[in-house]
């Protein structure tokens, strides 16, 4: 009976971490539609084809994320930002900026790394929005306080060294309130 009842919480569990990350996604979603209506622009080809350029090749140094899961979002001075489900410094996913350079082509920042310490989330598998002074918001999949994922803002921080950014978590689920 014993066994029933763990393999039935193990079940229970683990239907509670999906429900929690598919409403975090829908959340980011409905948030997206509503506070970031944007369109896209490509050019088509003389031929009717179209070009496709790389832009940024992911590399799993220690300090770049991978495994980008996410659409790009734009910002009206011309850079792009983006998550990656896992890489950088601790390894947990990241957030990252490209910027278009005069003859070099498109150079990667990465923003933050996930650091999954108890309080930062990782995983960030849903999209970033870009909202007022240029903050970023998104999801992750897991970590934060309770395990369950976080709710964060990425804030820029003309004080850092660099030009860096500042991560702040707004919401930890929980499964269980």
């Amino acid at each position: 009976m014993q066994g029933k009842k763990q393999l039935r919480n193990l079940f229970l569990n683990l239907l509670a971490r999906e429900a929690t990350a598919a409403l975090a996604t829908a959340i980011v979603f409905a948030l997206t539609v509503a506070l970031n209506q944007t369109a896209q622009a490509q050019t088509p080809t003389t031929g009717g084809g179209w070009t496709e350029q790389v832009l940024h090749s992911f590399n799993d140094n220690g300090t770049d994320g991978n495994q980008p899961e996410a659409a790009l979002i734009s910002h009206s001075a011309g850079s792009l930002y983006g998550t990656t489900a896992w890489g950088g410094i601790y390894g947990y996913g990241t957030v990252f900026e490209l910027t278009s350079t005069a003859g070099a082509g498109w150079m990667e920042k990465v923003l933050h790394s996930f650091n999954y310490n108890g309080t930062d989330g990782f995983q960030p598998t849903a999209g970033l929005i870009l909202r007022v002074a240029d903050n970023l918001y998104s999801t992750t999949y897991a970590g934060g306080t309770h395990d369950w994922g976080t709710v964060f803002e990425l804030k820029p921080s003309p004080d850092a060294a660099g030009g860096g950014w500042t991560e702040k978590v707004l919401h930890s689920f929980n499964a269980y309130q």
